[in-house]
């Protein structure tokens, strides 16, 4: 059997040391041992760098940024990305089982696409230690990057996450992906377990009207410019 094609794996944190073992737990179980994950630590000031540092597998990479946030993050992590096959998590969610096995399937059954996505699943936590999943059957991530494993030639043709913007990067990241010819399949099966918790950054994003007003004026801006 011919060795499977690398998948590198990129998690931006900053101050995210509750959350990021599980997290990186959840992506190890699933790679293989030619496959990367690249965490970029974004000047944490808290115990984060000291936890990666403890971690010993030689799949992990630990990659720091300036502060600049999770965009900035991202991008060094496309950077020093080796895989054919790129993903995306952040610190404070997790990959279900099954997951990156199944994606990357899709992927090797038809060159013809490039992008393979599936379910989300919403982690309710309203306290620290309790919690409960609710799963959106039917409900694929049809705008969240996170959902998707990717060619690396798409996220070459696609560049970089924009690093002017503090929230909604990951929906306008998408609306390029698509604008630069991904072809995606959806497969049957969670593929993200999303975290929902006090800390999250959507917990403080602007009114949702400003943002998609925001995308669709950027959206315009870059038709002008073809």
């Amino acid at each position: 059997m011919s060795e499977l094609p690398q998948t590198s794996v990129i998690i931006p944190v900053f101050n995210g040391e509750f959350f990021l073992l599980e997290a990186i737990n959840s992506v190890l179980a699933q790679l293989e041992v030619n496959d990367e994950l690249l965490v970029v630590n974004d000047a944490s000031t808290d115990g984060t760098l000291a936890l990666l540092l403890e971690l010993s597998d030689r799949r992990l990479r630990i990659l720091s940024s300036n502060g600049g946030g999770a965009s900035v993050a991202r991008n060094i992590g496309i950077s020093a990305a080796r895989g054919e096959f790129i993903a995306f998590l952040d610190h404070d969610d997790l990959w279900p089982t099954g997951r990156h096995a199944s994606l990357r399937a899709a992927l090797l059954a038809d060159d013809s696409i490039n992008a393979s996505a599936g379910r989300i699943v919403i982690l309710e936590e309203s306290v620290r230690g309790a919690s409960k999943h609710q799963n959106l059957h039917g409900r694929y991530g049809a705008s969240l990057p996170f959902t998707c494993l990717y060619r690396r030639s798409l996220i070459q043709k696609t560049g970089y996450f924009d690093e002017t913007m503090r929230f909604g990067e990951d929906l306008d990241y998408f609306i390029r992906l698509t604008e630069s010819g991904m072809k995606i399949t959806y497969c049957d099966l969670d593929s993200l377990i999303y975290r929902r918790h006090a800390g999250n950054a959507t917990n403080f994003q602007p009114e949702h009207g400003k943002l998609a007003l925001d995308l669709v004026i950027r959206k315009l801006a870059r038709d002008r410019n073809k």
